[in-house]
């Protein structure tokens, strides 16, 4: 039979071994989101929130970006992902799609998917675009602290592309960014352990 004092070491130990490797996990999250300056056929932009028919702060900081990239022609192509949130009257690549439009973006260099609700799903319809278009490579947009649980999704699904954070994040001070840090150690284990 274990000892109380034992039972007590041993909890802490595995306390401090979890520390320890979830604060390696974060380190990497974000390591990773460092900019790029490649260029791709297309940019595909993760889905975020719709607020009043229109992107949230986090998805324009998103979309604001990939008009950056068409802009400086290092895509030639948008793909907006993202379906219909609940009580939303328009998906997420909809409203990205008409923001976009309103910028003066070429609706022929868009491509939108209306089914995907969650980060895998994005990458999963924007691939069905990719094969249908015939396009051989993506710049990967989404928040820094995203990047690196979505570029490994990206990898997973068979698409290629490469990692372009946006650097507008409306994360930017430590006490927003600390609860999407954990958010994002969370999930990047969830990934890790069940693929979804």
């Amino acid at each position: 039979m274990i000892s109380k004092k034992k039972l007590i070491n041993i909890t802490l130990a595995g306390l401090a071994v979890t520390i320890f490797w979830s604060g390696l996990v974060g380190w990497e999250i974000v390591r990773f989101a460092a900019p790029t300056n490649k260029s791709a056929d297309a940019a595909i932009v993760l889905g975020a929130a719709v607020e009043y028919n229109r992107p949230s702060p986090v998805f324009q900081a998103r979309i604001d970006y990939a008009i950056d990239l068409f802009k400086q022609q290092r895509v030639k192509y948008l793909i907006f992902t993202g379906g219909m949130g609940a009580g939303d009257e328009v998906t997420e690549s909809q409203a990205a799609r008409n923001y976009v439009i309103a910028k003066g973006i070429p609706a022929s260099n868009i491509f939108i998917e209306l089914q995907s609700r969650t980060t895998q799903q994005n990458l999963l319809e924007a691939k069905k675009i990719i094969e249908t278009q015939r396009l051989a490579t993506c710049l990967l947009v989404t928040d820094p602290l995203h990047m690196k649980r979505a570029d490994w999704m990206m990898r997973d699904v068979g698409i290629k592309g490469y990692p372009a954070p946006t650097p507008y994040s409306r994360y930017q001070s430590w006490r927003s960014q600390a609860p999407f840090l954990l958010r994002e150690i969370y999930f990047f284990h969830h990934y890790w352990l069940f693929q979804q």
